[in-house]
């Protein structure tokens, strides 16, 4: 597999952790659900084409189908992500509100 396709993959399965929980624990729905979907679909056609482990929650989503996150860890990696993306948001929401 190529470095372009690996970080592909990390990235998608990044995203698809992050917004698990920021959606399934935080009740924050920072990105749509045609967003969340069009990312797990390319997730799972992804990894079909590219099976190879790349170091990064490779056990997780070693089964993927995209149907949903509300399945995927809670570490403090992905709270801190989480809480970190939340805050831009809303940073970036209130400096949208009062321009």
């Amino acid at each position: 597999m190529n470095h372009k396709m690996e970080a592909l993959i990390k990235r998608r399965r990044s995203q698809m952790l992050v917004h698990s929980y920021l959606y399934y624990w935080m009740y924050q729905n920072i990105v749509s659900d045609h967003q969340f979907d069009t990312w797990a679909v390319e997730l799972r056609e992804l990894q079909a084409d590219f099976p190879e482990p790349i170091g990064f929650y490779d056990e997780v989503f070693k089964d993927w189908n995209g149907d949903t996150g509300m399945h995927l860890p809670t570490d403090e990696w992905i709270k801190t992500t989480a809480n970190n993306l939340s805050r831009e948001h809303e940073y970036r929401e209130a400096r949208r509100i009062t321009q």
